[in-house]
């Protein structure tokens, strides 16, 4: 584990203990009253946001192959080596 891993573990752990309000997952897991519409919006954002870091980083992934001439080939040189 690098310094910075460390040191961010170490500040991640400092505000749950500090704050532990910080470490409810949401209104309905913490035991509280129901949020109503804004419970549901919660509840959707949380579901919804691995698979946009998902797509993100997928994104990224292909951008960087492509960038560096990386796997991603056209058809046409496939075509054009099957010809040879």
């Amino acid at each position: 584990m690098t310094a910075v891993a460390r040191l961010a573990v170490l500040v991640a752990c400092a505000l749950v203990v500090a704050f532990p309000q910080l470490a409810e997952a949401c209104p309905t897991c913490a035991g509280k009253e129901p949020g109503g519409p804004a419970r549901i919006v919660a509840l959707g954002a949380m579901i919804l946001l691995p698979f946009g870091i998902a797509f993100a980083v997928w994104r990224a992934l292909r951008s960087a192959a492509g960038a560096t001439g990386g796997p991603e080939r056209d058809d046409r040189e496939d075509r054009e080596e099957g010809n040879r």
